[in-house]
């Protein structure tokens, strides 16, 4: 999810990208394709990404055991890590327009 914060540190959120990536202990890339929008940040605003396990009841929860998500009885707790070192390189790309 990828935030607005004003000067006040408020946010709101401007969009979602939802992935559901496999090999829980293992690191990996992701590619997360945020769902088209259209924002126009204002002059100090800031971007957040926000990375979690899950959103529910907004999307279907995630047992993070390999169970079927409708009916799966045990849940496994998930932490999530960014890499960002040299070996490791991370990055947000947005698209940006120049507006006249």
């Amino acid at each position: 999810m990828t935030t607005p914060l004003d000067e006040k540190g408020r946010s709101a959120n401007v969009c979602d990208g939802l992935i559901s990536l496999t090999g829980a202990d293992e690191i990996s890339r992701a590619t997360v394709r945020l769902w088209p929008t259209a924002y126009r940040f204002a002059r100090g605003h800031r971007i957040r990404v926000q990375v979690s396990s899950g959103a529910f009841p907004l999307y279907n929860r995630n047992p993070g055991t390999g169970e079927p998500r409708a009916n799966a009885t045990t849940l496994r707790t998930a932490d999530q890590e960014i890499f960002h070192d040299p070996a490791h390189p991370s990055a947000v790309i947005l698209p940006a327009r120049q507006l006249d």
